[in-house]
């Protein structure tokens, strides 16, 4: 399974040749929604980090 970064990286080199070359339709949609996918699983991947820091800050300081 590609990770969010791959799948991002993947739509983008997909979307580039496609406007440089013509694409389908089809495969436009379908690269779009794998992009929005990509961007949603990095959101939540990156708000679970987020929440590991602050708790790893919290212990740290603590004592």
């Amino acid at each position: 399974m590609d990770t969010a970064i791959e799948k991002i990286e993947r739509a983008y080199r997909i979307a580039k040749l496609g406007y440089s070359g013509g694409v389908n339709v089809n495969l436009e949609r379908m690269e779009l929604e794998f992009l929005l996918t990509a961007a949603h699983e990095l959101k939540i991947s990156l708000e679970s980090d987020k929440r590991v820091v602050r708790k790893d800050f919290r212990t740290d300081n603590v004592g």
